[in-house]
């Protein structure tokens, strides 16, 4: 299924304590990307917001369709507005997609990531590629020793 390429930056205000929606906010943006093939690169306490308090942290989120991807912007942008509607609705996050006006104010990064068939990935830093596994992926292996393998 080929699908529209796009791009999208995905903004995260933490209301409340960044600490305790941050990590699982940001995992499941990335396993989204992982399912639906998406490059994506995440700003850590970026400044998206200019009417935003200093004592409120904000993430950006960029994402990017690719030749892979499997999802339209639209639907893409549906599921993501679907999942966290009950977080906004508590006052924890503010969870909102930039105008594509925006776009060219924020670019896509050149430091990102691009998911292959998990758990692997490919991760672009500094010009240069590299092949990685999720390191989730290594913390599910069950290797003992009775393992046929390892002796």
């Amino acid at each position: 299924m080929s699908v529209k390429k796009f791009r999208l930056n995905l903004a995260v205000v933490y209301m409340a304590n960044p600490a305790n929606f941050q990590s699982p906010i940001q995992s499941i943006i990335t396993r989204l990307s992982w399912l639906y093939r998406l490059d994506y690169s995440i700003a850590d306490a970026h400044q998206v917001v200019a009417e935003l308090p200093d004592d409120k942290l904000c993430d950006l989120i960029y994402l990017r369709a690719t030749e892979h991807t499997v999802i339209s912007a639209k639907v893409f942008q549906q599921l993501v507005n679907q999942m966290f509607a009950e977080a906004a609705l508590f006052g924890c996050v503010d969870i909102f997609f930039q105008l594509q006006k925006s776009l060219k104010e924020y670019p896509f990064p050149a430091d990102f990531v691009r998911p292959l068939n998990y758990p692997y990935s490919e991760v672009y830093e500094d010009g240069k590629k590299r092949l990685c596994i999720d390191p989730q992926a290594l913390q599910d292996l069950d290797v003992t020793d009775s393992d046929p393998l390892l002796n």
